[in-house]
């Protein structure tokens, strides 16, 4: 199986970082944009004085429940004007 840019779909949600990732997944997505590989690359809005946004181990579950919703949404979205074209060919979805 060979894998070219009609069969991958990159979406990245970044979480709370600390450090300098926010400006190297611009770079990246730049990159990314230079090679026409379809795209998502979401940073997060850092939050203010927290360095975990949620209190309770049923509050991160939802977090990052909802941060899964938001990077599939290209590819399981019901909004045809939000999900992709060939969203059918995408038939692997890797989280890590």
């Amino acid at each position: 199986m060979l894998v070219g840019r009609d069969k991958v779909f990159i979406s990245i949600h970044e979480s709370n970082s600390e450090d300098r990732t926010d400006v190297y997944l611009a770079e990246y997505r730049e990159s990314l944009e230079e090679l026409s590989i379809p795209n998502q690359v979401v940073p997060m809005v850092k939050y203010k004085g927290e360095s975990w946004p949620y209190a309770s181990s049923p509050q991160r579950i939802q977090f990052l429940a909802k941060l899964r919703n938001e990077a599939t949404e290209p590819i399981q979205g019901a909004d045809s004007d939000t999900r992709l074209a060939n969203w059918r060919e995408l038939t692997r979805v890797i989280f890590f």
